[in-house]
C-alpha cells in the first residue's frame, strides 16, 4: 500500500494544498512533485506524511521538494533533516 493511501484523515484536514494534493494522488491523477528528501530522513516517521520535526504534518513544500531541510525553519522545533544511515 502507497505512503498517500496509509496517510489518517486527521493528516488529510490539516490544510487545503495538502488536501488537494493527496487526492489527486489517491485518485491516481497527474501531479508535479519532485522527489522529496523526508523520505531518506531519520526523523520521518515511516507510513505517514509526519516526522519529529512536524508531528502534525510535513509542510507541503517540503514534501513536494521545493524547500530543503537542511537548515531551521518555522515551526520545525528546532530539528532538520538528519540522513538514513545506510549499512
Amino acid at each position: 500500500m502507497s505512503l498517500a493511501l496509509r496517510i489518517t484523515k486527521q493528516t488529510l484536514d490539516r490544510d487545503q494544498a495538502r488536501r488537494e494534493f493527496l487526492t489527486r494522488i489517491m485518485a491516481n491523477e497527474p501531479v508535479v512533485a519532485a522527489t522529496s528528501q523526508c523520505m531518506s530522513c531519520k526523523r520521518h516517521i515511516e507510513g505517514t506524511i509526519n516526522c519529529e520535526a512536524f508531528p502534525k504534518g510535513i509542510p507541503l513544500g517540503f514534501l513536494c521538494g521545493n524547500y530543503s531541510h537542511d537548515h531551521s525553519f518555522l515551526g520545525d522545533n528546532g530539528l532538520t533533516f538528519v540522513p538514513l544511515a545506510h549499512n
